[in-house]
């Protein structure tokens, strides 16, 4: 999901970590799938995308 919203927002990785504070290789391991989404991300990035949090629950 996350990285469905990154394309759609034209965002790259670094524009993510930069106001998100999460680590440029933190959100590569959340956009491939190989890493779960911890409760603090998932609110970081909620709020960048202006999406429920909730959001990033699917699938785990």
């Amino acid at each position: 999901m996350a990285a469905h919203l990154l394309e759609a927002r034209g965002a790259t990785v670094e524009d993510v970590a930069a106001v998100t504070a999460i680590p440029k290789r933190a959100l590569a391991t959340i956009l491939d799938g190989s890493q779960s989404i911890d409760a603090t991300s998932r609110g970081q990035l909620a709020k960048f995308f202006h999406v429920s949090a909730d959001l990033f629950l699917a699938g785990e």
